[in-house]
């Protein structure tokens, strides 16, 4: 067990930072220390992506989001050249 878990210490301190991250953000938008106008907490971020999964409006965003970033890449490269 210990072998185990000494061979996967990066993945599993990776895991708990992350977790630790989600609930530190949690808490800072739940006890209204941030407005959550500007920032949303992790539960609606979450609730919203299912959402999108579900109407299939996610799709078409990321489709979006892609082409937007391959035509900035290649006008960024274009110009860089």
């Amino acid at each position: 067990m210990k072998r185990l878990l000494r061979r996967r210490q990066a993945l599993i301190l990776g895991c708990l930072s992350l977790i630790g991250i989600a609930v530190l953000w949690q808490a800072v938008v739940s006890l209204g220390l941030v407005n959550p106008f500007f920032v949303s907490s992790p539960v609606a971020v979450a609730a919203e992506f299912a959402a999108q999964m579900k109407s299939g409006e996610m799709e078409h965003n990321l489709a979006a989001t892609l082409h937007a970033f391959v035509l900035s890449l290649g006008l960024a490269t274009a110009v860089g050249i």
